[in-house]
Parts: structure tokens; sequence; C-alpha cells
């Protein structure tokens, strides 16, 4: 697909963010989302738990699953509100359809969409033989063995801890999302618009389906999420035999 097609679409995807955080709260708009879309996630994980579903491990990524289409269903509510009153339609046409030539030397550069360079990290470490650690010194057998101790001690803290982790997961990835705000908005109002109204114009243009869109840009933080409360749920069930939930499992280790 020629180059200049892709920049087309890059810069109108760039011009609709920009006016996106200009003339609206995209950021809080996705908060409310995510807020919705977490407390579906708990109404489903107390459906799954009443009809017999008491595994954490397996229930709370169920959840999360279901969740998830609600997010991509709240995702298609936000988008046809924005279709209908948006006023942004000439300038994304004019970004968005192909030129015959290549792009003008005084059009707007497109922003990296990458992060900084990790040039040489950890590449002059060494290990040195005479500064290693002789493992048969009873000091070094000492305090590995204090540090065992130590963890073994510390179990009366792990539920509290998972539920501490569990709380930051959720809360970092949800973060994550509302951060991702102004480009995902940017790129479902471009990708649906055009798909209902710029069909034939742009037929042979780069666009794609705004839910391919919001599947691409969203899945895997859910997928890493979903992971990670299962890993929880896995991990409370093994300190906390029989508890059905977070609550019963922090009563067990009170």
């Amino acid at each position: 697909m020629p180059r200049h097609i892709r920049l087309t679409r890059s810069l109108a995807i760039v011009r609709l963010q920009h006016q996106l955080e200009q003339d609206t709260y995209p950021r809080l708009q996705m908060g409310l989302i995510v807020a919705l879309t977490g407390a579906a996630g708990w109404l489903l994980s107390v459906l799954l738990l009443a009809l017999g579903m008491d595994q954490m491990a397996l229930r709370y990524p169920a959840a999360l699953a279901g969740g998830y289409l609600v997010f991509l269903g709240l995702l298609w509510l936000w988008l046809r509100t924005q279709a209908q009153d948006y006023n942004l339609l000439p300038d994304v046409v004019d970004l968005a359809l192909p030129r015959s030539g290549n792009c003008g030397a005084g059009e707007a550069p497109l922003p990296s969409g990458g992060g900084g360079d990790f040039v040489g990290g950890g590449a002059s470490g060494h290990f040195d033989a005479s500064t290693a650690l002789p493992a048969d010194e009873p000091g070094v057998l000492s305090s590995v063995g204090d540090a065992v101790g130590s963890v073994g001690d510390a179990d009366e803290f792990a539920i509290p801890l998972l539920a501490i982790a569990l709380a930051i997961g959720l809360a970092f990835a949800s973060l994550y999302v509302v951060y991702l705000a102004p480009a995902l908005f940017a790129e479902l109002l471009f990708d649906g618009v055009l798909s209902y109204t710029l069909y034939r114009r742009l037929r042979n243009a780069d666009s794609s389906h705004w839910l391919s869109t919001a599947f691409r840009r969203t899945v895997l933080p859910f997928a890493l999420t979903a992971l990670f409360v299962a890993l929880v749920g896995a991990g409370l069930a093994a300190y906390a035999p029989g508890a059905q939930t977070l609550g019963q499992a922090l009563h067990a280790a009170g």
C-alpha cells in the first residue's frame, strides 16, 4: 500500500486527537466507561458465584472477560453519540483522501510512536570471580537460612499483600486505558465515521472497522489483567483454602 495513504490516515487521527483534547474531556469520558466496566465485572462475578463458580482463579478472569464485552459495547455507544454530533468530518475527509503525489514539505510531521532508546543497559556489568561469595562459608549459609525463615514468617501477611496487589493491578490497568483514551477515541471516531459515511470514497485507503481498532488497542491490557487476577485468585485460594471471595480470604487471614 502506498506510503502516502498511511500518512494521510495517521495525520487525520492526529488532528482528531488534538481536537478531541481541546473540545472535550476524553480521559474523563474514558474514566466513566472504565468505572461502568468495573461495576459490570463485579456484578458478573457475583452472578457467577451464585451460579456455582466458586473458584476465584476461574471466576475473576471470566468476570473480566464479560466486563470486556461491556467495555466494547460502551465504546460503541460513545461512537454513536459522537458520530452524530461531531463537526470534524470535512477535516477528516481532506486528510484521509489519497493524494496523487507525495506529502508536501509543509505538512506537519507525524509524532514518533516509539519511546526512548535503551542502548547498552547493563552491558558494562561483569561478574568478577574474585568478588563472588564462596558458597561454603558459614556466614553465607546463615544469611540464607535467615532469609528463608523471614519468608516463612511472612506467610501470615500473604493474603493482605495479595489483596493490595489486586487493587494496585486493577488500578494500573484502568489508568492505562484512561491514559490511552485520546488516541483510542480518535481512531475509533475516524474508522467509525469513515466506515459508515465515506466507504465508497475511501475504499482503497488504509481504514479499518472500529471494532478491530478497539480490539487491537485494548485486548492486550485486558488479557494481561485477566492473567494477573487469575494468579491472584489462585494465590488467595492457596493461602485461604475454602474461601470463595476476597472478603472471605481476608476474614480467614484475620
